[in-house]
C-alpha cells in the first residue's frame, strides 16, 4: 500500500512537473505583445524604434507572414519626418531599426507632428484612418499585389484605411 501512495506521489510531481516545462515553452513562444498590452511603458513624447513597433503592433501587423516556402519576411519602412525606420516581421514578431528599406512591401510616410499626435490618441486605430483619409499619412504598395496579398497585408490595409479592398 505505502508503495502504491508513493508511486502515485511520485507520478503527480512528474505530471506537475512536465505541466511547467510545458507551460513555460508556450509562454516563451507566444508573440511578443508586451508593446501593446502596456506592460512596457512608451514614451509618446517623441519618436523612435519602441515608438514605431508599438504603432504596427496596435493595427495588427504581426500577424503579417512570409510567403510559404521562402525566406521572403514581411518588410515595412516608415518614415517619419526625416527618419526612417525599417520593421520586418518575422514569426509575429516585428522587429524594427533605423535605416532605409531594401525589398520593403510598403512605406509609411508622415510628419514627426502627425506620428506623435496618433501616438498620442485614445483611439490609435481611428486616429490612423483619419490621418490617411486627410492625406497627412500616406500609404506606398511598393511590392506587387499577389506578393501583399500572400504575406497578410490585405488585412493591414484595411487597418490602415479602414476599407477593404
Amino acid at each position: 500500500m505505502k508503495k502504491i501512495i508513493l508511486i502515485l506521489i511520485l507520478g503527480i510531481i512528474v505530471i506537475f512537473i512536465l505541466g511547467l516545462v510545458g507551460y513555460n515553452f508556450l509562454i516563451s513562444n507566444k508573440p511578443d505583445t508586451s508593446l501593446v498590452s502596456g506592460s512596457k511603458i512608451i514614451d509618446k513624447q517623441t519618436t523612435g524604434i519602441e515608438q514605431v513597433s508599438f504603432l504596427l503592433y496596435s493595427l495588427n501587423a504581426h500577424k503579417l507572414h512570409k510567403v510559404p516556402f521562402s525566406n521572403n519576411n514581411p518588410r515595412i519602412e516608415i518614415a517619419i519626418g526625416e527618419e526612417f525606420y525599417i520593421s520586418e516581421v518575422i514569426e509575429n514578431r516585428i522587429i524594427t531599426t533605423l535605416g532605409r528599406a531594401e525589398n520593403k512591401d510598403i512605406s509609411i510616410i508622415l510628419s514627426r507632428e502627425e506620428f506623435l499626435k496618433i501616438l498620442n490618441s485614445e483611439n490609435l486605430k481611428q486616429a490612423v484612418q483619419e490621418s490617411v483619409a486627410q492625406e497627412k499619412m500616406g500609404l506606398e504598395l511598393v511590392a506587387g499585389k499577389p506578393e501583399l496579398l500572400a504575406k497578410g497585408y490585405l488585412s493591414l490595409y484595411t487597418e490602415i484605411t479602414g476599407e477593404s479592398v
